[in-house]
């Protein structure tokens, strides 16, 4: 594997499944996103309802791509 040197710049992406449903805010949770920075090894754990394509975007951009830091 190559050196990291920058946060973010690497990330592991997963997913738990087979959960029981969790209720907030009106809306039904069955499924953890998990989003894994390799470098500083800080983790994101995110809710999801469905594991589409257009919800695992939209939790990435929503908690993860609005916190990465610019060149």
């Amino acid at each position: 594997l190559p050196v990291l040197f920058r946060a973010w710049s690497d990330i592991s992406i997963n997913y738990i499944t087979l959960l029981l449903e969790c209720k907030r805010n009106s809306k039904k949770f069955k499924y953890i996103l998990i989003i894994i920075c390799r470098l500083t090894k800080m983790r994101y754990f995110i809710p999801i309802t469905s594991l589409g394509t257009n919800k695992l975007a939209f939790a990435f951009i929503s908690y993860i791509y609005v916190k990465i830091p610019k060149r």
